[in-house]
């Protein structure tokens, strides 16, 4: 038997999930993104509404990595059913729900990409991957939401597409090219709180502005476009979707089930990267990164970057008889977040001691650091003290406890 591919797409409010064998979707379905406990043990889905208000937790895109300074590595950890637990804990629940399903209706599970907004930060995406990774997909990656979408699109080879996305929270604009398997977004924007309150006329007016400014960015007009195309539901995604259609007219896509587009879109990504290698996503880094001894913290990875990309900077030992150096990485974000501190030993002695410290972005724009002897060139070891997310050996540990649950 062939194994499946799967696509996750977590929205606000619900889990979209898609999956296929070979090039045909075989499945899809949708869970409302909430997880509870009962006597300590987790439940999923509309099953958790059951539970005390206390006890459950919905809307867990909104609680992947919120800053916190009391929190693990500055991130919160939600306090539910009594108990703090690490984001990746709940999420990985809530992923393991949906490969359950499609193992009993699909079959194995090769893989799995996860569509994410194409905003969310480094640390946010260590927490999606890391909870995948849980949840016991054999392999993950993440994909950008509008690029998934592009890859729903039917006959999708050669694409030049605006993609709008209608959530609870925001409205998101994006231009996407796919040419010869490989997909670049050119411009993105996000418009938050689409769903307040606001005189219908205005609607269409938000929606041309951030059309427009999305596409200067990208240095193209309507004519340079193929497809148009609005994913959501409710009330301001079909004001979005017939405003779309009268401003651009045939260009204008109907998508169907534009409510699980960007799922189906990360199944075939999966297909492509997954189970058989085959295009290449261009996406930039957002913000950049900063690296750093104490308070000395300095850009390594700019804004801009596209990944996946490498930098060094040299880190010299302050003391001579100091056998480690410790190193911080942080996202350069508006204020800068702690994304993890890092104890890096194996230094030879003396004074001239010098670390080159490498931070990897890799390609679902996720961090990493290695380090060696900038003399001698042989590696030093790099144990993170604290970090977003959980250590491998926690996530192998919650994998284990997943494994052996029954949603």
């Amino acid at each position: 038997m062939t194994a499946a591919v799967v696509g996750l797409a977590l929205g606000d409010d619900v889990l979209q999930l898609a999956a296929a064998v070979e090039d045909e979707l075989a499945w899809t379905g949708a869970i409302p993104a909430t997880v509870g406990y009962v006597a300590g043990r987790a439940v999923v889905g509309g099953a958790a509404a059951a539970c005390a208000a206390d006890a459950r937790l919905a809307r867990l895109r909104r609680h992947l990595a919120v800053a916190d300074p009391r929190g693990v590595a500055g991130v919160a950890w939600p306090v539910v059913d009594g108990v703090a637990r690490p984001p990746v804990e709940l999420l990985a629940w809530l992923f393991a729900a949906a490969l359950r399903q499609v193992e009993r209706r699909v079959g194995p599970i090769a893989g799995l990409a996860i569509a994410v907004p194409a905003e969310l930060s480094g640390l946010a995406r260590r927490v999606v991957r890391d909870a995948g990774l849980a949840a016991g997909a054999p392999a993950v990656r993440l994909v950008a939401a509008p690029s998934a979408l592009v890859l729903a699109l039917d006959g999708a080879a050669a694409v030049r597409a605006l993609t709008l996305e209608v959530d609870r929270d925001a409205l998101r604009v994006a231009v996407v090219e796919l040419v010869d398997g490989v997909i670049d977004q050119l411009g993105y924007t996000v418009e938050v709180a689409v769903d307040d309150p606001a005189p219908a006329d205005l609607v269409p007016a938000a929606v041309t502005a951030a059309c427009e400014r999305v596409l200067a960015a990208a240095s193209l007009s309507t004519a340079a476009l193929s497809d148009a195309v609005v994913v959501g539901s409710g009330v301001h995604a079909a004001a979005v979707a017939a405003h779309l259609a009268a401003w651009l007219g045939p260009v204008a896509r109907a998508v169907p089930d534009p409510a699980g587009a960007v799922a189906r879109g990360a199944a075939r990504f999966a297909r492509m990267f997954v189970a058989e290698p085959a295009a290449i996503a261009i996406d930039a880094v957002e913000p950049g990164w900063l690296l750093g001894a104490g308070s000395a913290l300095a850009a390594t990875v700019v804004r801009g970057a596209i990944a996946p990309t490498r930098e060094v900077r040299l880190i010299a030992r302050d003391q001579a008889n100091r056998a480690a150096i410790d190193v911080e990485l942080w996202e350069d974000s508006a204020p800068p977040r702690p994304y993890g501190r890092y104890h890096v030993t194996g230094l030879p002695p003396g004074a001239g001691a010098i670390a080159a410290c490498e931070v990897t972005i890799d390609a679902d724009l996720i961090p990493r650091i290695e380090a060696s002897d900038m003399v001698n060139g042989g590696a030093l070891a790099v144990a993170p003290v604290v970090e977003v997310g959980l250590h491998p050996d926690a996530v192998a540990a919650l994998r284990a406890a997943v494994l052996e649950w029954e949603p």
